[in-house]
Order: C-alpha cells, then structure tokens, then sequence
C-alpha cells in the first residue's frame, strides 16, 4: 500500500468521523429543542422543524411561538375573572361543596 492510499483512507475515516459528530449533535439539538416546546406546552414534534436547517427551523418555531396563544395566558386571564386556579396541562380542578 502507497503512502498516497494511506492518506486517502485516513481521509474518508476522518470526514466520515466529522458526519456522524454532526448528526449527533443534531439529534441532541432536536433533543432539547422537543424538551423546551413541550415545557412551553406546545407540540414537542415542533422541533422536527429543525430538520429543514437548523436557522430556518428556529425561526420558523421563534414565530409559531410569538404568535400562538399560550396555556399559561389562558390560566392568567381565568385568574384576572376571579376563577380558582387551574393546573397546567391537566383535566380541570372541581371543588366539592
């Protein structure tokens, strides 16, 4: 085997070796993007916008988010009516009487 060949297979081990880095650090960007839309009580699959590229995929998100109403509004405005509070993401409290 040549020196040139040698340098050539170290060279595909090493690209190959920087795209599977990418894809992982990909997977964990989608990860933590999924964890925070889910806190904010959006669909956690928002995040598989990140797929189309990971700037126009946030933007995309930022402005689905600035747009859309929040459940935390709806629990502030039931507070401002005088309505007991509400649990986030879960069935309504009743109070027995």
């Amino acid at each position: 085997m040549t020196i040139l060949g040698l340098m050539s297979g170290m060279g595909v081990s090493f690209i190959l070796f920087v795209i599977l880095c990418g894809l992982a650090f990909l997977a964990f960007v989608i990860w933590m993007q999924w964890q925070v839309l889910e806190k904010a009580g959006f669909s956690g699959a928002l995040a598989l916008l990140l797929l189309l590229g990971v700037g126009l995929g946030y933007f995309i998100i930022q402005i689905i988010m600035t747009f859309s109403r929040w459940s935390i509004e709806d629990q502030m405005d039931a507070l401002r009516a005088g309505a007991p509070p509400q649990p986030l993401g879960g069935p309504p409290m009743t109070t027995s009487v």
